[in-house]
């Protein structure tokens, strides 16, 4: 069927050639003048001129093939070399990273707060360091005997136990004095039957020793991505005063 259809498509083309050849161009415009002026025709011209132009339309519609199979092939080749290659690749965009840096620990009216920031990279994207969580381990400085761990250290300011880290400092607790001592804070969820969701934030204290603590602060992210953690001493004295060294 394919092939009927393509020889008939073929003849088809052959006559539209033969039409514009044979009603049309000098030379026939020139025999209609010779003939409308009076002198006619032997029957022999005509069929010769039919021919003819029967002969140059099939060889228009095979030129005709040639060019599209010439111009197709002109295309495949420029696609398929190296340099349309290389220029049409599109390589994919590189995901963006977040850069977070501890901004160090602020201690003062009997809070110790540690605190960390995304900092913008020049020339590159940085994305946010998304549900973010801080674990502390306290340890005494004197005998390296574990005091407490606590995670997700509460966020300063914010009731959720993972936030999202941007431009913006973002602290958390290490250490609060409050009517019991020094404590670390921590944020967890709890069952509320006056809750929307079923559940309620819970901040719970852990007991520190006034002594001098030493500290690692891990920031854990989604994925459970990290940055270096944060390592230090923290002295917690009576008097409500605090003071923290790095390393």
């Amino acid at each position: 069927m394919s092939l009927l259809l393509e020889l008939f498509r073929f003849v088809q083309r052959i006559c539209v050639h033969w039409g514009a050849l044979v009603t049309g161009g000098f030379f026939i415009a020139a025999l209609d003048i010779y003939q409308g002026t009076g002198h006619p025709l032997q029957h022999w011209v005509s069929w010769t001129v039919a021919g003819i132009c029967a002969f140059l339309a099939v060889f228009l519609t095979w030129r005709e093939q040639e060019q599209k199979i010439a111009t197709l092939a002109a295309r495949i080749q420029v696609l398929e070399s190296p340099a349309s290659s290389a220029l049409g690749s599109h390589p994919e965009r590189e995901p963006t990273k977040p850069n977070v840096q501890c901004l160090g620990v602020e201690v003062g009216d009997g809070t110790a707060k540690i605190c960390f920031r995304n900092v913008e990279t020049p020339g590159k994207p940085v994305g946010d360091f998304r549900g973010a969580r801080l674990k502390v381990e306290y340890f005494l400085d004197s005998s390296g005997e574990e005091v407490a761990t606590v995670f997700p250290a509460r966020w300063i300011g914010y009731d959720q136990d993972a936030i999202a880290i941007d431009f913006v400092p973002r602290c958390a607790v290490l250490a609060v004095q409050i009517d019991i001592g020094w404590c670390a804070l921590s944020t967890t969820e709890i069952p509320s039957e006056n809750s929307e969701a079923g559940w309620k934030w819970n901040v719970e204290r852990t007991a520190l020793p006034a002594a001098r603590l030493r500290i690692k602060a891990t920031l854990i992210g989604e994925n459970n991505l990290s940055i270096l953690p944060v390592v230090g001493v923290l002295e917690l004295c009576e008097n409500g005063n605090a003071k923290f060294e790095d390393g």
